[in-house]
Formats: C-alpha cells, sequence, structure tokens
C-alpha cells in the first residue's frame, strides 16, 4: 500500500511505526526530514538502511 509520506505511514501502519521506533533517533530524524518521499514500508527499510550507512 503506498501512502502520502511518512506521517501517514506511520500513523497508519502499526510494523512500520515498531520498526522507526527502533531506530537510532539521528536516522529517524534523516527519514523525516526527507519524508514526503517514503510512501511505503518497503521504502521506509530501505531509505532507513541508506541513512543507517552514512551515519
Amino acid at each position: 500500500m503506498l501512502y502520502s509520506g511518512i506521517d501517514e505511514l506511520l500513523s497508519s501502519n502499526r510494523e512500520a511505526h515498531r520498526f522507526f521506533d527502533g531506530l537510532p533517533k539521528e536516522v529517524q530524524n534523516t527519514l523525516r526530514r526527507y519524508g514526503g518521499g517514503i510512501n511505503s514500508f518497503e521504502e521506509l527499510k530501505h531509505f532507513s538502511d541508506v541513512a543507517c550507512r552514512r551515519r
């Protein structure tokens, strides 16, 4: 399912929300800054992996 962005994804998908909450705060902040382009749980996992490697 596609969402309008990270905020809708996290409020509508419990699994995505639990995954997001388990990420380091720095990664969460990075994902929120670019959250308009994160429209699915799969994209959330992909971009979190990218953000974690850039730390």
